[in-house]
């Protein structure tokens, strides 16, 4: 009985050993994966944030009196809720047939909004992989214009 007892205390000192190499072997592939996992995530919520901020900021450039410089606060204001870096944001106006303007005027028929988000600055464990690459996100709006002023003041 006595060798019997042995040979099981060998095995389970054997098991311990085991346990560790297995350990070894398969928790880095767990951290990799985790991490990467993490890393998508963040990507997803950048371009999800992009997407909402150039919208936001073109809704607020379509009505009278606005300024591309608002847009461009806007956007970057909501930019920075995820801390978002280096993105650059565009405010382009458009007259009908696709003119392009400097300012935002009556004569605007839409107001289009592009954001670029560069990954390599944006991500925590991947930044090697994702050199080079941008996310982008572009909202276009037509613009409110108004024929007239209205100050509550009939004129009949």
């Amino acid at each position: 009985m006595s060798s019997t007892k042995q040979s099981r205390r060998r095995v389970r000192h054997d098991r311990n050993g085991q346990t560790l190499v297995e350990f070894a072997l398969v928790a880095p592939l767990m951290f990799l994966l985790i991490f990467a996992s993490l890393e998508f995530v963040r990507l997803q919520m950048l371009q999800s944030l992009a997407r909402d901020a150039a919208y936001e900021a073109a809704r607020m450039v379509i009505v009278p009196g606005a300024t591309k410089a608002e847009g461009v606060a806007e956007a970057n204001r909501i930019l920075n809720l995820l801390s978002t870096r280096n993105a650059t944001v565009t405010v382009n106006a458009y007259a009908s047939g696709n003119v392009e303007q400097d300012e935002i005027t009556d004569r605007t028929s839409a107001v289009e909004v592009t954001i670029q988000v560069p990954l390599a600055s944006n991500s925590f464990v991947l930044s090697k992989f994702t050199q080079g690459k941008t996310l982008q996100a572009s909202t276009r709006l037509g613009f409110e214009s108004y024929d007239g002023y209205y100050d509550g003041v009939s004129t009949d």
